[in-house]
């Protein structure tokens, strides 16, 4: 698991797994594919979706809850506005992917001095 919190304040608790998983991979995959729709209304409902779907994945159900609230305490007018949601998902996910690359990185230091060693 790999903790964290935004800037705004929402803390978190992913599991990293998820990154690897190929429902992640279908995710991007569609994020990819709507960079080449040119209707700026299909992209906004593509969006939309794809915003909803990463949330639950990457969080789960209950802390995609969580940051709907969070999320719905900064507005001014009560409203949970895509472009909140999806800043603080994006905010997540980079956390979550620097943090696995380090991860990564201080396994692969160790396993070259282990080597080293033999």
């Amino acid at each position: 698991m790999v903790k964290g919190q935004t800037k705004s304040g929402f803390k978190y608790s992913v599991n990293e797994q998820v990154f690897g998983s190929y429902d992640y991979a279908k995710i991007v995959k569609k994020i990819n594919d709507a960079k080449k729709i040119t209707d700026p209304e299909k992209v906004g409902l593509l969006n939309a979706e794809l915003t909803v779907t990463v949330t639950e994945l990457v969080l789960g159900p209950e802390q995609a809850e969580a940051l709907e609230e969070h999320v719905r305490s900064l507005s001014e007018n009560g409203l949970v506005t895509m472009q909140a949601m999806s800043e603080e998902v994006n905010e997540i996910q980079m956390q979550v992917g620097e943090k696995i690359g380090e991860k990564n990185s201080q396994s692969s230091s160790a396993t070259l001095k282990t080597t080293k060693k033999h």
